[in-house]
């Protein structure tokens, strides 16, 4: 590249440097990761409440808050309209511009930047398949808003990927849906996983002392830990509750989820009989801090998800050393049957709670996965994976051009 200046603008729901998974983690550890490599970094969100414009520069990143106003389809109208001012008057400014559109909500501005630089959209895989494997569950749990988020979401991906130079996913298998759903050249197609920068973050010794205080009030009770964020039906929390409900009766132990649950899950929590507060504990949506505390305290972490891109608390968990109990779709590629833990079909709730058991009951293989899941971890960097991705974006503007 020279001395060409570079700008890569990702556009995201929510505000980064706020986020605890999912996109919005996603774009700020990616542009750190951007900003190292010389590139100018700006980040642009979708901002709720007042109608003014946010800017403001957050470790050397330029964030910039749209407000959206009217409903669901005229906010984000709105919005739309409003960033594309803001990146025509300042684009210009940069010899390369890189648009990093992050999941279905900003893929309607890949037309209208068509032809300003090179247009990368990044998502966890086709939302097409994602509902075929959610259908079920969100009918289940009358979760109506989520469909109509489908409804809406899924045209805007079927005609937007026309306008993209490349689609960044997090595994092979999410690359493949893309192939036979849409007929999407693989030459188009870049795999690229997601980093863990939690432990980085939270390992010293006063961090410990805080685990050693927080596992002291279970006295010997197992901790189960469940991250659920805002997408329990996807995720799978009915059946780990299922699960959990068999379980708790010949072994003493306390399940913690956390995120958002609906109203049906709490009225299943409470159908099954348990404790709020002693047998589930409900934490909420919880801060990094928090967050690493409960998966430095857990002695197993599980997610029987139902769809998943890519599973980041699978990774940040195990490196704290901690085996896990997933789905095949969670464990996706970071985890190995029998390696750093293992693969169940979550509707199979009585060989859910067997596997439960035998990893929290079995000391030498509980100590070996402990290992093989700290390793794995270590492989991956969120300052190598985005390293990689702006050598990329600088071949992929080279041959465009």
């Amino acid at each position: 590249m020279g001395m060409l200046k570079m700008e890569i603008w990702s556009i995201v729901y929510e505000k980064p440097d706020d986020a605890r998974m999912g996109f919005g983690r996603a774009v700020w550890c990616l542009s750190k990761a951007f900003l190292q490599r010389g590139a100018y970094v700006s980040v642009i969100y979708e901002k709720f409440g007042s109608e003014s414009v946010d800017s403001e520069v957050v470790d050397g990143i330029h964030l910039y808050g749209i407000p959206s106003s009217g409903r669901l389809l005229s906010g984000r109208i709105s919005f739309y309209t409003q960033v594309l001012h803001l990146i025509k008057n300042q684009c210009s400014k940069s010899d390369v511009n890189v648009f990093f559109l992050h999941g279905p909500f900003s893929l309607p501005l890949a037309k209208p930047l068509k032809g300003l630089g090179l247009i990368a959209y990044h998502t966890f895989g086709t939302l097409v398949y994602e509902l075929k494997c959610s259908f079920q569950e969100l009918i289940r749990t009358i979760d109506l808003r989520k469909l109509s988020t489908y409804a809406l979401d899924i045209p805007i991906e079927t005609a937007g990927l026309r306008y993209v130079d490349m689609i960044i996913v997090p595994h092979d298998m999410a690359a493949q849906e893309f192939q036979k759903i849409y007929h999407v050249n693989e030459k188009k197609i870049l795999v690229s996983p997601y980093g863990q920068d939690v432990y980085d973050s939270f390992h010293d010794e006063k961090f410990f002392r805080e685990v050693e205080d927080f596992r002291s009030k279970f006295m010997e009770k197992k901790i189960i830990l469940f991250v659920g964020g805002s997408g329990w039906s996807r995720k799978g929390a009915r059946c780990i509750l299922y699960a959990f409900g068999k379980l708790s009766k010949n072994l003493p132990a306390t399940l913690i989820m956390t995120g958002k649950p609906t109203e049906q899950y709490l009225n299943l929590i409470r159908k099954l009989g348990f404790k709020v507060g002693e047998d589930v504990i409900l934490p909420g949506l919880v801060d990094d801090r928090t967050l690493a505390l409960l998966y430095a305290s857990c002695d197993v972490f599980t997610l029987p998800s139902l769809h998943e891109g890519f599973s980041q608390p699978v990774i940040e968990v195990m490196a704290y050393g901690k085996p896990v109990i997933v789905s095949p779709l969670a464990a996706y590629p970071t985890v190995k049957d029998g390696g750093e833990g293992f693969i169940i079909n979550p509707e199979d709730i009585d060989s859910y709670v067997y596997t439960l058991q035998k990893i929290l009951t079995d000391k030498e293989l509980y100590m070996a996965m402990s290992k093989k899941a700290k390793l794995k971890a270590q492989k991956y960097s969120w300052n190598t994976i985005g390293s990689n991705l702006f050598e990329i974006f600088c071949q992929r503007f080279q041959k465009k051009n």
